[in-house]
């Protein structure tokens, strides 16, 4: 169960064709997409302890392993950080 958050709430109706996506897999698992190709992405906990690292593949998507710990995570991808709550 995840909660992510980044500026004011919004829909599926006023996503910008180029806005990036984070989708939940699994308990573990995060997927973003609509990054560039390559980009960097990075997790750290709120004490600023990098989680995980990983590169966006061709198709600008990136897996991301999330801890077992519930708790406040930042994602970082394409110069936007995001706030992800795991509960």
């Amino acid at each position: 169960n995840f909660h992510f958050t980044e500026g004011e709430a919004s829909s599926s109706s006023n996503l910008a064709k180029d806005a990036i996506r984070i989708i939940s897999l699994d308990n573990t698992t995060i997927k973003v997409e609509n990054i560039e190709s390559q980009s960097i992405v990075t997790l750290v906990n709120v004490s600023g302890a990098l989680i995980s690292l990983t590169k966006a593949d061709s198709e600008g998507t990136a897996t991301v392993s999330l801890s077992q710990a519930k708790g406040v995570y930042i994602l970082t991808a394409a110069g936007k950080s995001f706030k992800i709550i795991k509960k």
